[in-house]
């Protein structure tokens, strides 16, 4: 019967990669030891914390004339919000973002 007997002319499993096969780990992100980069880096983290700051000042800003029923501003700024990590292209910064909240 055809069905029935196990193929005997299996070739043997091959793989694309040997197993003696080198890695080159390659420069990560954020591992350059230049110091002109790094002073860009921190230059670009700053200013990417200032523009959250002026975007959250500019919506505040756009709703100030709006105001509740007994006389206070409808949307206010509540400080700052925990430190949490923002990557943006090639930079990876902790900041505090502000928050906004409608009251």
């Amino acid at each position: 019967m055809a069905g029935d007997q196990a193929c005997q002319n299996f070739q043997k499993e091959r793989y694309a990669m040997k197993k003696d096969t080198d890695f080159i780990a390659l420069r990560q992100p954020g591992s350059v030891d230049d110091p002109p980069t790094d002073i860009a880096r921190d230059g670009a983290c700053r200013m990417l914390a200032a523009a959250l700051r002026a975007e959250a000042d500019a919506f505040v800003a756009q709703y100030s004339e709006e105001v509740l029923p007994d006389g206070r501003q409808l949307v206010v700024r509540r400080g700052y919000g925990p430190e949490r990590s923002i990557q943006y292209v090639h930079v990876n910064f902790k900041t505090a973002c502000p928050i906004v909240r409608a009251v």
